[in-house]
């Protein structure tokens, strides 16, 4: 299959799956989301050997004791990221908001990146991104199925895409 084809079906699938969920889902070059206008963006590109996933994946793993497809858990993450929104008061967004910008400012100085794991975990821990996490490893807990009958299918199109 074609490369354009593999996008296009995992373009498909990945915004029917949001979808199935009351949002919308946006094809950009990164994981996020946007809880104005209920958009989940994705990027199709996204190695698990980036220095970011290979910290997240230790952080998932010591937090939540769980080993799962990175890939899922990010499209899960930035859907968990609507589903908690109204778990956090303007007050948590501003000082989240805050915190993030001195972790950027942190690890852009660093001058050893490979060791800026504590950095990689002040993030994920911030209340937003802990909730966000928090929904979307509890979601794959309680729907099982699903996702793993989701994951086999977008896997081997992801990977070929690599």
């Amino acid at each position: 299959m074609k490369k354009t084809d593999l996008e296009r079906k995992a373009r498909k699938m990945i915004e029917d799956f949001v979808e199935s969920f009351g949002y919308v889902a946006e094809e950009d070059v990164e994981f996020m989301c946007d809880t104005e206008c209920d958009i989940v963006n994705y990027t199709l590109y996204d190695s698990d050997t980036s220095r970011s996933n290979i910290a997240w994946k230790k952080y998932i793993n010591d937090t939540f004791h769980i080993t799962v497809p990175l890939y899922l858990l990010s499209i899960l993450h930035e859907i968990g990221h609507l589903e908690t929104a109204y778990q956090l008061s303007q007050e948590d967004v501003d000082s989240d908001n805050i915190d993030k910008e001195i972790i950027k400012l942190a690890f852009e100085n660093a001058l050893d990146k490979d060791n800026c794991y504590h950095l990689f975990k002040a993030y994920w821990d911030l209340k937003m991104e802990y909730l966000a996490t928090e929904w979307a490893i509890n979601f794959i807990k309680h729907n099982t199925e699903e996702c793993a009958t989701f994951w086999r299918k977008l896997k081997p199109i992801i990977k070929a895409l690599e």
